[in-house]
């Protein structure tokens, strides 16, 4: 009797040690928001990606203002204050930089791996907000992802806007002098 029950034992811990450490496919997993000078910043949104039973692809573009229902493979961000997009008031760039091979102009992740992917997001305004004015933030508002299974058939996905609340930075308030 007694073998049997360190034999259970000894089973539930190797399955426990063989399951990978995460289940989720996709989590977000650090948010920056930083000045580089008095009117230019940079905003980080970085999250990892990665399947079991499929391969993963990722889009490396990034471009303002796109909204949600978009078919532009790209990353969607936007300036937010409030839950407000304010766009018009900064000028920015974006990439999403990773250490995934890059294949035809998108990551490629392998079946069985994961990759972490930042959002990096450089802009430059005019206008420096208050504290009192709530700060600005970047929120991806769309990301589209493809996959290719095992017989080679490729779908295309995009998160749903729910999966995207956690996709925000903190804000970025007037630095103190």
């Amino acid at each position: 009797m007694l073998n049997i029950k360190n034999s259970l034992l000894l089973l539930c811990f190797a399955v426990f040690l063989a399951v990978p450490n995460s289940s989720e496919a996709f989590k977000t997993v650090d948010q920056r928001a930083i000045w580089l000078d008095e009117n230019t910043f940079i905003y980080t949104v970085a999250y990892e990606f990665g399947f079991l039973n499929r391969e993963l692809r990722m889009p490396i573009a990034a471009v303002k203002g796109q909204a949600f229902a978009s078919d532009n493979y790209s990353v969607g961000y936007s300036f937010i204050m409030d839950k407000y997009e304010v766009n018009n008031s900064y000028h920015s760039s974006a990439i999403v930089l990773s250490g995934a091979k890059v294949v035809n102009g998108e990551y490629v992740v392998p079946k069985g791996k994961r990759d972490r992917f930042t959002l990096v997001v450089v802009g430059k305004t005019d206008v420096v907000t208050d504290k009192a004015d709530g700060g600005i933030a970047v929120k991806v508002t769309s990301l589209p992802l493809r996959t290719v299974d095992d017989e080679g058939k490729l779908s295309e996905l995009k998160m749903a806007e729910e999966q995207l609340v956690d996709y925000i930075t903190p804000t970025l308030t007037k630095k103190s002098k």
